[in-house]
């Protein structure tokens, strides 16, 4: 519900921590709205190297259209800002809007690639940007794009479940809770979606063992 309420800002970033199902959030959202165009750039671990990430960047963008794909082959990282302003002419490349979705970006070294993600807010206005990251980027002034009504921030208050959804996915998995049992799992898991499913794990591996004991017993005569 969030995201289409935001769909339509330049900057759409979802932060919080490990586990609260970031990645598979904005991905099922887009795999259900197949006519949205999307192309989803994951940083790989420590990226570091700007002409790397540039490159890489540049062959994800190339996938729109082979025209764009051509203007961008020989392109060099961007190093000025004259130099990001004449990138920002990709613009009358990119007839349909489309969205970037840059994933774990808490792994982004690149000053670069945080200028370029601005210019791109600032000039661009058929390219959306949904960058999912563990942690607020430190180089993007989010907050002052935020007055500006360009961007908005998902954070784990908005990825959190309710106690009622706990016991709704307890009840599709054959478990009835009662209330002080949903009580008890919202007070350990406070809406964390791991820790409900890890919750669910150890609830159904002890239930089996329970009736695995007592059905051994059954048939030995001890009950």
């Amino acid at each position: 519900s969030s995201l289409d309420k935001f769909i339509d800002k330049q900057l759409i970033m979802v932060v919080a921590p490990s586990g609260y199902g970031k990645s598979t959030l904005v991905r099922h959202y887009f795999n259900d709205r197949p006519y949205y165009n999307k192309m989803w750039f994951p940083m790989q671990s420590k990226e570091k190297d700007d002409n790397w990430v540039w490159k890489r960047l540049c062959q994800k963008l190339g996938e729109y259209s082979e025209e764009l794909k051509g203007k961008l082959s020989d392109t060099q990282l961007p190093q000025s800002k004259q130099e990001l302003s004449y990138i920002v002419k990709i613009r009358q490349y990119v007839n349909d809007t489309v969205y970037l979705i840059v994933d774990d970006y808490q792994e982004c070294a690149s000053f670069t690639l945080d200028n370029l993600i601005m210019e791109v807010v600032d000039n661009i206005d058929n390219i959306h940007i949904v960058l999912i990251s563990r942690i607020l980027p430190y180089n993007i002034p989010y907050e002052a794009m935020f007055l500006k009504g360009q961007s908005v921030l998902i954070t784990q208050q908005d990825l959190k479940l309710t106690k009622d959804e706990e016991k709704v996915i307890f009840k599709e998995n054959e478990i009835n809770l009662t209330a002080e049992e949903a009580d008890l799992l919202y007070e350990h898991t406070d809406g964390w979606i791991s820790a409900v499913y890890l919750s669910l794990y150890e609830y159904k591996t002890l239930y089996l063992s329970l009736h695995t004991f007592k059905m051994n017993n059954l048939s030995q005569g001890m009950f």
